[in-house]
């Protein structure tokens, strides 16, 4: 073999190997940044599943769905959501928790009503919608009170601490809402428990159970945002309202 040919081989084998040493060094690249990626999913699947469990167990004995089993605080407060889905059918979320204020009413547990929640949009009313259902139900007018502005979990109980002067109350909604409700009011100094209406076992229900994580994981982490916020537009809660407002709200969510 010639002078030539025995460079030639030279200079294409190291071609080659320099050649599998960056494809090795590519590899191992991804294969770190795999293992990072995977890592902080890890982590943020514990942090939210903590979070969530946070709630429950803090929330413990505050809550139930159980009319004789619930304290008489003398004040409910109705958490609000669409009438409509945007389907145009009736959200069983508001039907649910209309009803279990009506529930409290007629067994003497309330004496006053507190109805908080969004009508930042023209044609858009939570608080006069539900007004509706309940006075329907029995519940005399007189007896209710709205909150125009309860955007959020946080701006409602709020309301009832800084407008009104309570600091005890009965939260209405889902049990899955009740238990971050409770706890946050016992956090600004509210002694609240949570009376559960009925569970929405539906595709939009799971979807605001599954948007109440991040709710979660928003107010673990120590969320302030809306801080003596009650300004029309003002959100909360890292989403549209933390679920609160629940399917088929226009606004907003969790």
């Amino acid at each position: 073999m010639s002078d030539f040919g025995v460079e030639l081989g030279f200079v294409l084998n190291g071609n080659i190997g320099i050649f599998e040493k960056n494809i090795q060094t590519v590899f191992m690249r991804v294969l770190l940044l795999k293992r990072l990626l995977l890592s902080i999913l890890m982590v943020a699947v514990a942090y939210v599943v903590f979070s969530y469990g946070f709630f429950v167990w803090r929330a413990d004995g505050l809550v139930t769905g159980c009319v004789d089993g619930i304290e008489d605080n003398g004040t409910g407060l109705l958490l609000g959501t669409s009438r409509l889905l945007n389907n145009g059918d009736s959200n069983l979320f508001f039907v649910h928790r209309c009803d279990a204020a009506l529930v409290l009413w007629r067994a003497g547990k309330i004496r006053r009503l507190v109805i908080s929640g969004d009508s930042a949009h023209v044609g858009y009313d939570e608080p006069e919608w539900m007004r509706a259902y309940v006075v329907d139900g029995g519940i005399p007018d007189s007896v209710i009170v709205l909150d125009k502005y309860g955007f959020s979990t946080m701006a409602s109980l709020r309301f009832c601490r800084d407008s009104l002067g309570m600091d005890r109350i009965t939260v209405i909604s889902q049990r899955f809402h009740n238990e971050r409700a409770v706890v946050l009011a016992r956090r600004i100094g509210i002694e609240a428990v949570g009376f559960d209406a009925e569970a929405v076992w539906t595709w939009y229900g799971w979807k605001t159970v599954l948007r109440e994580f991040g709710a979660r994981g928003y107010w673990v982490m120590g969320g302030q945002r809306d801080e003596g916020q009650r300004d029309k537009g003002t959100r909360d809660e890292g989403q549209r309202d933390e679920g609160q407002r629940d399917e088929g709200a226009k606004v907003n969510s969790e």
